[in-house]
């Protein structure tokens, strides 16, 4: 088997198209455009969409590699403990997003997990991304269900691998499975793993894994694109700020000109009746002293 060569592929190189709150996952996106590239999926499936910064992700890949998959992103929209609980904006920000951008080739379904397995056949799924509750029974019961639907060349993507707080348990899940299967974990951006479940997964995933193991640089790259993602996203959103305080402060200032011309307009106009005031006060003293 040959070495892998990650300067063969480019697709980490590519700028996210849309990225919104929260950004918990925002470091893991060049690896989400170099494992479609990589992979190739026909069906990609993401189990937890929240605000869609990792399904977007998927899907900007599939369309800007011409890439014939379909994929879909499963959430009910609701929120749970662990995303918190958000209105319908939410889903409908991102349902139109994906409908507009890649609704040729994508789309979301608005229930369960569970509720969605009946739509997928057994063996049809070559990209999983696991990133909904992250309790250990409900993460443990995701990969469960899921993996029958695995193809013989499925992978799988568990999000919170590095997670020990608020009853989060995917990195208690992820050590027993990643002894089970070729993986590997990011232990960036709150831990990404890597997981090659089919039992024909392209010889590229498995030479990627065991580089990835081997060699630190491959870890650093991906954390290198990821947190100048990430810093630039931020750059982004002070500057946002920075123009939102500006107009406040310029809307201020206007208020403060508006405020000062009416104070103008009522001091030149008591100005003007106190002056008559004195001129009849004025002209009723000339009156007596005559």
């Amino acid at each position: 088997m040959t070495n892998f060569s990650i300067n063969e592929y480019k697709s980490m190189f590519m700028e996210p198209l849309r990225i919104v709150e929260p950004i918990s996952w925002i470091k893991h996106i060049p690896f989400a455009f170099f494992i479609i590239e990589l992979l190739k999926p026909k069906i990609v499936v993401e189990l937890g969409v929240h605000t869609g910064n990792s399904f977007s992700a998927f899907c900007q890949a599939v369309k800007n590699l011409n890439i014939k998959a379909s994929c879909y992103g499963v959430d009910t929209f609701k929120g749970d403990p662990h995303a918190g609980v958000y209105d319908e904006s939410v889903y409908i920000d991102i349902n139109n997003y994906i409908t507009e951008n890649y609704g040729d080739f994508a789309q979301l379904m608005r229930m369960t997990f569970d509720e969605a397995l009946e739509y997928f056949s057994d063996g049809s799924i070559d990209l999983l991304h696991i990133d909904g509750y992250h309790t250990y029974e409900a993460v443990k019961h995701d990969f469960e269900s899921w993996l029958p639907k695995m193809s013989d060349r499925g992978v799988i993507l568990l999000h919170d691998t590095q997670v020990r707080r608020d009853e989060f348990g995917a990195w208690k899940l992820w050590e027993e499975i990643s002894r089970l299967y070729p993986s590997y974990e990011f232990k960036f951006g709150y831990g990404l793993g890597v997981l090659a479940v089919g039992k024909n997964v392209p010889d590229e995933i498995i030479k990627f894994i065991d580089e990835a193991r081997e060699i630190i640089f491959i870890e650093r790259l991906f954390f290198t694109f990821g947190s100048n993602i990430e810093f630039r996203t931020h750059i982004q959103r002070l500057e946002g700020e920075v123009a939102e305080v500006r107009k406040t402060v310029t809307q201020k200032d206007e208020r403060v000109k508006d405020l000062e011309g009416e104070i103008n307009k009522i001091l030149q106009l008591k100005s003007v009746r106190l002056h008559r005031k004195i001129e009849d006060i004025k002209k009723k003293l000339r009156i007596r002293q005559k």
